[in-house]
């Protein structure tokens, strides 16, 4: 599992022993990574392909790349989980599509660690877990201009439904709440009835461009990552995209992209006559979600900033409940972020014990030992601290942007601890593993709102392995008084 938080690393450890007494070797064992002396160990990605909501999602096709070479391969899906593995040091991409879904891509920096035991380098490989969520691409009808009356359409373009951590998908994670209804975050594109010159003055604009009024229209689409605004804008040919270069994750200020939507006019860029304007109305759950927020916007689709007065915008009102109305008279391409700002919080680290069946030698000779199963526990645990739509949807950035999913209580998992050499335990002695796993809490929260959760994540385990045996007896051989 992608980690989501900074690990701790305990390095101290004591142990009390009775009888006779050998210590194996020490060392830290993290999902197992291949651990080998003499060659060089390889790595592995395991992903699981969920969609925007958290259910299952099959059909998807997975691509992984390296970095400096220009081959592609697929990998192979089963259901929703695929694993790419025997891969050597370097950066990797691995890519995921699905049609009538956004594309999700995650690069990885993959290399081997060495770390000393027993005074020996020992070289390990990386295991990399992740979840891909694919969202619907959402687009709206075609917004016609001109006429005598104005024309409209609305998307959704965020929910709060998402797996509650137990594997049912809900509508809000309060227990309380209302699960009829998703709290829903909705885009509306309205133009203006025009008429007479006004009409005219627009026909000759999309003409000189080599465009027709008769066939142009506007769309909403939903933006789901900052990469989906560069994809717009580059397929407009709006100038400044370039989809070589992969777009931050972050907005700027250190606002994190909570949902967005792109205004589709196609390559035209039209500048409306007179008082003419056309909006674009973004409603909120409540006014909690509403006062959060920072819009910010991008025509390039490389270039994110605050929404402000010009370049096209009229007004941004803030004054309707649930509801923020942007007039502009500039009708082109363009993409629109609901940024929020998002705290974390350390928490205090928590130490839990390991669980291991001691291996016993009942034979009069040495037994060899080459791996000794342990018991761990796995997964990210969310509780609410605050309830409400807002809370919900902090969840759901959280655990898209740490590419992992929660679970209401972790999974117990069996690890090995490898013996390299094997361990030869003597005759009638008992092999031990003690040790114990890390938990680390965080605290989320949005700056300027009510919305909060802990998350309380099952790290690294730390152990070590120790044998117990009879002291030989003592033969005395003579005479005596």
């Amino acid at each position: 599992m992608k980690k989501v938080f900074k690990k701790a690393f305990i390095l101290t450890f004591g142990f009390g022993m009775t009888l006779g007494f050998t210590a194996c070797h020490s060392g830290s064992d993290e999902s197992a990574p291949e651990v080998t002396t003499s060659i060089s160990p390889k790595h592995a990605i395991r992903g699981v392909i969920l969609d925007g909501e958290g259910r299952v999602l099959t059909g998807a096709t997975v691509s992984l790349s390296r970095q400096g070479s220009a081959s592609t391969r697929l990998v192979s899906v089963s259901n929703n989980v695929f694993e790419a593995a025997g891969l050597t040091d370097g950066t990797w991409e691995v890519l995921v599509t699905k049609n009538g879904y956004k594309s999700a891509s995650e690069t990885f920096s993959l290399a081997v660690t060495t770390q000393t035991i027993d005074g020996k380098n020992v070289r390990a490989g990386q295991n990399v877990d992740q979840v891909f969520y694919l969202s619907k691409e959402v687009k709206s009808t075609a917004v016609k201009l001109g006429g005598t009356a104005s024309a409209s359409d609305e998307i959704v373009i965020e929910t709060s439904t998402q797996d509650d951590g137990t594997g049912n998908i809900v509508n809000t994670t309060d227990p309380n709440g209302d699960q009829t209804k998703a709290n829903e975050i909705t885009v509306q594109v309205e133009t203006p009835a025009i008429s007479g010159s006004d009409y005219d003055n627009i026909a000759a604009q999309l003409t000189q461009q080599g465009g027709s009024i008769d066939d142009f229209s506007v769309f909403l689409v939903n933006i789901n990552s900052l990469e989906d605004a560069k994809k717009l804008a580059e397929e407009n040919n709006v100038s400044g995209a370039r989809l070589m270069t992969r777009a931050t994750t972050d907005l700027p200020g250190g606002y994190e992209l909570m949902a967005g939507v792109g205004v589709d006019a196609g390559p035209y860029v039209l500048q409306l006559p007179g008082d003419t304007y056309y909006t674009v109305t973004i409603t909120l759950p409540d006014n909690n979600t509403k006062k959060s927020l920072v819009l910010f916007r991008t025509i390039t689709g490389d270039s994110w900033s605050p929404l402000t007065i010009g370049n096209g915008v009229v007004d941004v009102d803030r004054k309707q409940d649930n509801k923020i109305v942007i007039k502009l008279n500039i009708l082109q391409t363009q993409s629109f972020a609901v940024g929020v700002k998002i705290n974390e919080t350390a928490g205090a680290v928590e130490y839990e014990n390991i669980t291991a069946e001691p291996i016993e030698n009942t034979t009069s000779s040495v037994r060899s030992i080459s791996t000794m199963p342990y018991i761990a526990k796995d997964g990210v645990v969310l509780a609410n601290t605050i309830e409400g739509s807002l809370t919900d949807y902090l969840r759901k950035m959280v655990m898209r942007k740490y590419g992992t999913r929660a679970v209401s209580t972790p999974t117990l998992v069996t690890k090995n601890y490898e013996f390299s050499p094997a361990y030869s335990l003597p005759a009638n002695g008992t092999l031990y593993l003690a040790g114990f796993q890390t938990i680390t809490n965080k605290i989320f929260s949005i700056a300027n709102a009510d919305a909060s959760f802990t998350a309380k994540e099952y790290g690294n385990t730390y152990v070590y392995p120790y044998a117990t045996y009879p002291e030989p007896e003592n033969t005395h051989v003579g005479g005596g008084n």
